[in-house]
């Protein structure tokens, strides 16, 4: 699926956005083929009532990788950092290794050069990074109004190119 919110030059290399993460490359391939495979990347948006807080918003980027083999989830905590936690699968019992934000969007630059499947949605994953969260939006109201439609663009965009597979 072509991306609405990106012209062709504009994704041009987002895997250079963030630094070398000193992972064998071997070891990125296989986590590249694993994500392909078991792997889910969202942007999940929160809208926050509460009346203290002028009905925040709140949006954040989310890499998910599920496995019944729990050694593998754990090495990729000890690389990446984030968490492992206990999941079912039906009546499988499996794990979740998630990483937020920075983490995720460092993870997510190390494996896109060897994704095949979910290349896309990490690409416009890591787009919504490097325009939406890498620079002061916010101000002492928080977010624009116009700035909001554009995060919650990129969910919706990300979210269909899933749909479509």
């Amino acid at each position: 699926m072509k991306n609405e919110l990106l012209s062709q030059a504009e994704l041009i290399p987002l895997y250079d956005f963030y630094p070398s993460v000193g992972v064998d490359i071997n070891k990125l391939s296989y986590l590249a083929g694993l994500f392909d495979g078991e792997g889910c990347v969202r942007i999940e948006i929160n809208k926050l009532k509460n009346p203290k807080r002028m009905n925040q918003f709140r949006d954040h980027l989310e890499s998910i990788i599920a496995n019944t083999y729990l050694p593998v989830l754990e090495e990729c905590k000890i690389l990446f950092g984030g968490h492992v936690k206990k999941s079912s699968m039906g009546n499988k019992q499996c794990w979740q290794w998630k990483l937020l934000s920075l983490s995720a969007a460092i993870f997510l630059s190390a494996i896109f050069p060897y994704t095949k499947i979910k290349r896309d949605q990490i690409g416009l994953a890591l787009e919504y990074v490097r325009v939406c969260k890498n620079r002061k939006s916010t101000g002492q109201k928080g977010l624009s109004e116009e700035e909001k439609s554009k995060r919650s663009s990129y969910a919706r965009v990300l979210s269909e190119m899933k749909k479509a597979g």
